[in-house]
């Protein structure tokens, strides 16, 4: 790192502001030894490449005053001159899931220690030549801009003996009050190419260019009444995938131009380029002859692809491939588990795919249409994680993320990170949602005691404590009860479903939903401060959660009805009754035991209750778990019958609700992390591992049979694997061997319609 001390962050002496794409260059000299390590960092994003070899790419996403540092080993320096390349990008905008940031590059070569190459003035710099910079239209407002590359202008400026005489120096660009920092998470690393089928094709008419890319592909006839002037083809890689787009052509002619589009599904035989606002197809024109194709920024995910090539010859034009190269997250293999139910390990192994394709840098949400890094799709995430890998360092690094996105005015956590909502002209009307807020504290909580790792408490403890003094400032203490966030641009959100999906401050007086998530979440912060030996702040916060949770049970029970109500206006109850607050009540075990099986019943039999979606399943199942018998057969049939479903509709990733693509007007996510909850219940309950205490110190083992009759499995613990196997015998009972590594205690505990018979407990 303090090898970056000699380097400048530099850029292209450029007026351009907007979408900027750069090439940087520098030819440098090396004797003796040929091992280096280069050290670099983009605001936004990077391609690095030596004597024309890529070393790295991708900038790990972080917020412009504290940036991160991607390290690299370098094998392929030469005695005498050499050339280090960068391909830069940056978006000059905000984005939910990118930042509008200081354009600039600072990367330094070492070896053994010696300084051999710094960005400084001496470099060369300019718009990229093969890029279109400047305004153009936007995917969608979470992923940015679309691209166009033209391949006319290419320049092989990763060549020692290209001649940059024509290029302009580089500029300096300096930064104030900006930490730079080791990046959390190793690089990722471009893969193979995808496989890719193709399975249609034919001829098309285009009626002249239209606004966008996406919207030329949408208007264009694939039976066409006049003479064809393109050809297109669409291609199936046979499952959600993510990664970069590659097309390789033969026979070009100069000028024609590809239209690559991306989709998850097809509709009448193409996928959807344009969806609303949204546009799905980015755009090349080659050269004559033969063409490699490539995006380095803008990475897809999706299953479907189109290319529809317009201009002279295309008919000629001869498609070597046309799909993506891949860019993943390397992962160890996830925790082993069989049970006699066979439909567990195929949704076990949807989910798990599922989670991989929404992991990068940090985990996000859909790979199709956002990247963007929420906590609450996050904390679904996060705990089915914990029972697939552990994965405690990625845990953590998108947990800080979040968390440096609070703003101390609201109280609030941005509604994505990185990123400084709310956009200047209200692009994005909403900076912050509050439940999503609430949820990180919990995750928090959460993390230290699946890794054991204190520190994330520690680092936060102060701002957890400013944000429940911000909660309080919406606490009515006549009622007991907090009211709906009034905060500019903070949205009132619980669940894509009527009236809990957008709500005003002043529709009503107090939602219960609020209240809870308040309450889980001052609860999880004084565990928190337990934890760390803050007794004061955690005997303070936990008395005043309890008589919270007093006064929810108390203001919000409806006795004619036996549940209850989700709004109170003017001291009455208002508008519809929704299962999400009854199953949540029962999760935070708010509700006497005589009323939970009866709570249970109506979530499950009565149809006056709004339907709930994926997202709140983990508080289902812990609420349905906590009232008995019936209601837990009926929370793992429900979950099983959904996603089973979906797995025979041809699902090779979960959606983001039951609607499937349907949902948002033709946008829902085929590809949805939230909704992998088969990963975490196949530890959590069918295995029956839950942590007691920080880092599986002491840790309950309560196995549910459900429709199992055996269950074997391994769950991830920063000591090491616990190991997992029961049989049911012929009188009911379970037959239970626990292997654990030293120094952690299981607790045995059953449910009344599982009781445990031989128990076996071996440290290894």
């Amino acid at each position: 790192m303090n090898q970056l001390n000699n380097a400048k962050w530099i850029w292209c002496n450029t007026e351009e502001k907007l979408n900027q794409y750069a090439a940087l260059r520098c030819v440098f000299d090396v004797g003796g030894n040929t091992a280096a390590e280069l050290l670099i960092s983009a605001d936004w994003d990077f391609v690095v490449s030596i004597n024309g070899k890529e070393i790295g790419r991708g900038q790990f996403p972080d917020y412009p005053y504290k940036k991160t540092v991607s390290q690299f080993a370098v094998s392929n320096l030469q005695p005498g001159r050499n050339v280090i390349s960068i391909e830069a990008y940056a978006p000059g905008d905000d984005f939910l899931s990118m930042m509008k940031g200081t354009p600039g590059v600072i990367a330094a070569l070492t070896q053994n220690g010696k300084l051999l190459c710094a960005t400084d003035e001496k470099w060369k710099a300019v718009l990229h030549p093969e890029f279109f910079s400047g305004k153009i239209e936007k995917v969608t407002a979470q992923l940015g801009f679309t691209a166009l590359r033209d391949l006319r202008k290419y320049e092989n400026f990763s060549d020692i003996a290209f001649d940059d005489s024509h290029w302009k120096y580089a500029v300096e660009i300096p930064r104030k009050n900006y930490q730079l920092t080791m990046r959390p998470l190793p690089p990722l690393n471009i893969g193979r190419r995808l496989s890719t089928l193709p399975i249609s094709k034919g001829k098309l008419f285009r009626d002249g260019e239209k606004e966008t890319f996406a919207l030329s592909v949408a208007t264009d006839h694939y039976e066409p009444e006049k003479a064809a002037n393109g050809i297109y083809s669409v291609f199936d890689l046979g499952a959600e995938c993510t990664g970069y787009a590659e097309v390789e052509l033969e026979n070009a002619t100069e000028g024609m131009i590809v239209d690559f589009t991306w989709g998850e599904y097809l509709t009448d035989g193409h996928p959807r380029s344009r969806i609303v606002e949204r546009n799905f197809t980015c755009r090349f024109i080659c050269h004559h002859g033969h063409n490699l194709l490539q995006l380095p920024f803008l990475r897809l995910g999706c299953r479907y692809i189109q290319l529809n090539i317009t201009g002279n010859g295309a008919d000629n034009v001869m498609i070597n491939y046309a799909g993506m190269r891949d860019f993943s997250l390397s992962l160890p293999e996830a925790a082993k588990f069989k049970s006699s139910f066979a439909g567990a390990s195929r949704l076990r192994e949807i989910g798990l795919r599922t989670m991989q394709c929404c992991m990068h840098f940090h985990y996000e949400d859909c790979p199709w249409r956002e990247q963007g890094l929420y906590a609450y799709d996050s904390r679904n995430q996060i705990l089915f994680g914990y029972y697939a890998w552990g994965n405690y360092t990625f845990a953590r690094a998108s947990l800080e993320l979040l968390g440096n996105g609070y703003n101390a005015q609201t109280g609030e956590i941005n509604m994505c990170a990185p990123n400084s909502y709310p956009l200047p002209g209200g692009a994005i009307p909403w900076g912050a949602i509050t439940t999503f807020t609430r949820v990180w504290i919990s995750e928090v909580l959460e993390y230290t005691m699946y890794s054991g790792d204190i520190t994330l408490v520690q680092q936060f403890s102060g701002q957890m404590e400013n944000m429940l003094e911000k909660f309080m400032e919406r606490f009515d203490p006549d009622t007991g009860l907090f009211r709906l966030s009034n905060a500019f641009a903070v949205w009132n959100f619980f669940e894509w479903v009527p009236e809990l999906d957008r709500l005003d401050a002043d529709r009503c007086d107090y939602h219960i939903l609020h209240n809870l998530y308040t309450y889980e979440a001052i609860k999880s912060a004084a565990a928190c401060w337990r934890v760390i030996g803050k007794n004061d702040a955690a005997d303070k916060w936990e008395s005043f959660a309890a008589e919270l949770g007093k006064c929810i049970e108390k203001s919000f029970f409806d006795p004619a009805t036996g549940n209850y109500a989700s709004q109170i206006k003017d001291g009455k109850f208002i508008g519809k009754r929704h299962a999400h607050c009854q199953f949540m009540m029962l999760a935070m075990q708010l509700i006497p035991k005589s009323r939970r099986s009866d709570l249970a019943e109506q979530i499950i039999e009565n149809k006056e209750l709004v339907h709930f979606t994926f997202s709140p399943l983990p508080y289902y199942i812990n609420g349905m778990f906590n009232a008995g018998q019936f209601a837990r057969q009926a929370a793992q049939k429900r979950i099983d019958s959904e996603f089973l479903s979906m797995a025979d509709q041809g699902a090779t990733t979960f959606w983001e609700t039951g609607l499937g693509a349907d949902d948002f007007n033709g946008a829902g996510s085929l590809c949805h992390a939230w909704s992998c909850i088969h990963i975490g219940f196949c530890g959590k309950r069918v295995l029956g591992v839950t942590p007691l205490e920080p880092g599986f110190r002491k840790f309950e083992v309560k196995p549910y049979p459900g429709n199992n009759s055996f269950a074997s499995g391994e769950v991830p613990t920063p000591s090491g694997n616990i190991e997992i196997s029961w049989d049911m015998d012929e009188t009911g009972k379970i037959d239970l061997t626990v292997i654990h590594p030293a120094g952690l205690t299981p607790v045995i505990s059953a449910y009344e319609e599982a009781p445990i018979g031989n128990v076996k407990i071996i440290e290894k």
